[in-house]
């Protein structure tokens, strides 16, 4: 991936975490989630997520699924 590529998805993870931080004060938890989904397979995709990150989103997604 070049570097014009992953620069664009990163400022699609910027745009997604603003209208994160706007639904989440509508306590919207489902939409939050889906975005936080949205956030990391974007972030993923470009190569700014480490696998301790992954790793922990993991473990709070399987934790979240499993009280449900």
């Amino acid at each position: 991936m070049d570097d014009g590529i992953r620069a664009s998805l990163l400022d699609v993870v910027s745009v997604f975490e603003r209208q994160r931080a706007i639904v989440a004060s509508s306590n919207n938890d489902f939409a939050v989630f889906l975005i936080d989904l949205a956030i990391m397979e974007l972030r993923v995709q470009a190569g700014s997520i480490s696998e301790l990150e992954l790793a922990e989103i993991s473990a709070v997604l399987r934790d979240k699924l499993a009280t449900k």
